[in-house]
């Protein structure tokens, strides 16, 4: 297993190429090393601090503002694996869990690609209001989408078993972000 060749399964994955999930083994190793998919992931993520709403709005300083986006960015790596090793449990799905997790640690790559392209549309065509709005909307959804068709494939799930658990961890995640935010804005301290 290489960068490449997670990368790859990540996108037949995208593409709902049947079978692709055999690209990844279900083994310790492979969801450990997936994890390397947070170095590909990084150069798409400071493009988009650098062009979304948020960079211009901090109150921070630049090391303050550097440091909440590092910690922001570490959690998103972190938070849905160890929330995901408890709930693969309940749903019987514990002999799974590794090739899912490979699956979906190589999918934030194309989810961070995603979000950028989105995040540089509505700069580039200056849209706000609704236009922006439904942009975001449009890109939830194909992310949720996504994850939906990983957890169907790696773990195994039914649609409305895979669809509850993408939409609790985008509420996770809206969670995540909305004290990212926040720690962004609040006035630093004297």
């Amino acid at each position: 297993m290489n960068g490449l060749s997670g990368l790859f399964t990540a996108w037949q994955l995208f593409l709902r190429k049947p079978g692709a999930i055999s690209g990844l083994d279900n083994t310790v190793d492979t969801a450990k090393f997936s994890f390397r998919a947070a170095f590909y992931a990084f150069p798409f993520y400071w493009l988009m601090v650098g062009i979304g709403p948020e960079a211009v709005a901090s109150t921070r300083g630049l090391l303050q503002t550097t440091l909440i986006h590092a910690v922001f960015y570490f959690l998103i790596w972190t938070m849905w694996p160890l929330v995901m090793w408890h709930l693969s449990r309940l749903v019987n799905k514990r002999d799974r869990f590794f090739r899912y997790l490979a699956a979906y640690n190589w999918s934030m790559v194309i989810q961070a690609a995603i979000w950028l392209a989105s995040s540089a549309i509505i700069l580039g065509f200056g849209l706000t209001g609704s236009a922006a709005r439904m942009t975001t909307v449009l890109t939830i959804c194909i992310v949720v989408l996504y994850h939906i068709h990983i957890l169907r494939e790696g773990l195994e799930l039914g649609v409305m078993p895979a669809a509850a658990l993408a939409g609790f961890k985008l509420i996770l995640y809206q969670i995540l972000l909305g004290t990212h935010q926040a720690a962004l804005l609040q006035p630093p301290s004297p």
